[in-house]
């Protein structure tokens, strides 16, 4: 008796485990892959004008549902990170050219398939002469669900730069500043109340770069910084070209090859572009094995303490 009521109480736990699985809630996952081309579009107009820009929305994940909108940002930091703001208020005007999209309006996007289009922007005569930064953002919608189903899908969104500079000339103002030019230190170290700042000359030697842009209009950084030490030696690495935001700033992190040793020049010679201003920074450095030399810094501290303590227990002597 005992084992039938055991296995009675075993078929009916396989039972609800069974009703459970047939009847459990429904998942679904989406996958994203959502791109535009191009990813960024730079352009200079005078006032009244009006352009169009080609652009294509690519899809190469799950269907989707797809919203489009134009919306304004600035820049964020001083790393090239941008804040979009959540809501178009510019006199600058936006309309789609395209039958079947247009701007703020969902729209199904099959997978493996793309939209071509073209952006229409109007700058009104009254624009006054700046940078005005937008971003054509296409923004993932969740399809509704089926009854019983649980979503595991949520909003993504995609972004093309427009970068437009309203100029009523046809010239550009272009005012960039070094703020910041230093290597950065491998170990830090007070000697006789001096900070000594020591750079390892088996590591790379890190060089932290920082612009300011106080201009009206965004600037395109390109150079070079070349480093030059004893014996007429010298090196140099490309600076490659940094797009600065008008009034903000970018802050940029180079590494020279290690593997010197020796009192060294490091200098940074920027452009930004034919007929616009060059600045230059320039710092020095000392690289030496620091292991070595923190091991010659506490043998001569000993040193010169076994020196003082001697000279003081003489002078006690004498008295």
């Amino acid at each position: 008796m005992k084992n039938k009521s055991l296995l009675i109480h075993i078929l009916r736990l396989v039972f609800i485990v069974i009703c459970y699985m047939l009847y459990v809630t429904g998942a679904s996952a989406q996958q994203i892959s959502v791109f535009f081309t191009p990813i960024l579009n730079e352009i200079a107009v005078k006032p009244g004008q009006s352009i169009d820009l080609q652009y294509r929305l690519n899809n190469n994940g799950d269907p989707a549902i797809i919203k489009l909108r134009i919306l304004p940002f600035e820049p964020e930091g001083n790393s090239g990170n941008i804040k979009i703001i959540s809501s178009l208020q510019s006199p600058i005007e936006f309309s789609l050219q395209h039958q079947e999209i247009q701007l703020e309006k969902p729209f199904f996007l099959q997978s493996s398939t793309s939209k071509q289009f073209n952006l229409n922007i109007a700058i009104p005569e009254y624009a006054s002469g700046k940078d005005y930064y937008f971003g054509l953002v296409a923004e993932t919608q969740p399809p509704p669900l089926q009854e019983g189903a649980v979503s595991l899908r949520s909003k993504t969104s995609v972004i093309s730069k427009i970068l437009l500079m309203v100029t009523k000339d046809g010239s550009l103002e272009i005012k960039p500043q070094i703020n910041l030019f230093e290597v950065v230190p491998t170990h830090k170290i007070n000697l006789f109340g001096m900070n000594v700042n020591l750079i390892d000359s088996l590591k790379p030697i890190p060089v932290v770069l920082s612009l300011d842009n106080i201009g009206n209009n965004l600037i395109k950084a390109r150079g070079e910084i070349i480093l030059r030490g004893p014996f007429w030696q010298s090196k140099s690495i490309d600076f490659k070209p940094k797009t600065i935001l008008a009034r903000s700033q970018r802050q940029t992190k180079i590494e020279f090859p290690g593997k010197l040793i020796g009192n060294y020049r490091l200098s940074a010679n920027l452009s930004f572009g034919e007929g616009t201003p060059t600045v230059f920074a320039s710092t020095s450095l000392t690289v030496l094995p620091v292991k070595i030399t923190i091991f010659l810094f506490t043998i001569i501290s000993l040193l010169l303490l076994y020196i003082r303590l001697m000279h003081k227990r003489y002078y006690t002597s004498i008295d």
